[in-house]
């Protein structure tokens, strides 16, 4: 009978903390998910600390502003992707647009000079 080999695990656990609640979490091996979350805990600390800072809020009243601040946010860069799509596809028509004009006024001109 063999040894079963072992398989890689792909997943990891970390521990970070948001506002006074220390987490587990279960992520990728990838560095990128490390990096990512833990920059968004950061981010979430911070807001966090500056709510505090500015009102006296319990804890889930702060991390209540943090959800709206960080939806606010994210609803501001999905509309400014939307626009940067539309003004992408907007100049590749206004391109379209100037070489079709380019290619009528060069078969004009051919046949006014026939």
């Amino acid at each position: 009978m063999q040894a079963e080999t072992p398989v890689p695990t792909l997943t990891r656990v970390i521990n970070l903390r948001v506002g006074e609640v220390p987490m587990a979490v279960t992520i990728p091996r990838e560095e990128e998910a490390e990096a990512t979350l833990r920059a968004a805990a950061k981010e979430l600390n911070h807001l966090l600390d500056e709510y505090r800072s500015q009102y006296d809020l319990t804890t889930i009243e702060a991390l209540t502003y943090a959800a709206i601040h960080l939806g606010r946010d994210k609803y501001r860069l999905l509309q400014q992707q939307e626009h940067a799509d539309y003004e992408g596809r907007l100049a590749k028509l206004s391109r379209d647009l100037d070489q079709a004009l380019d290619g009528l006024s060069t078969q004009s001109s051919h046949r006014d000079n026939t």
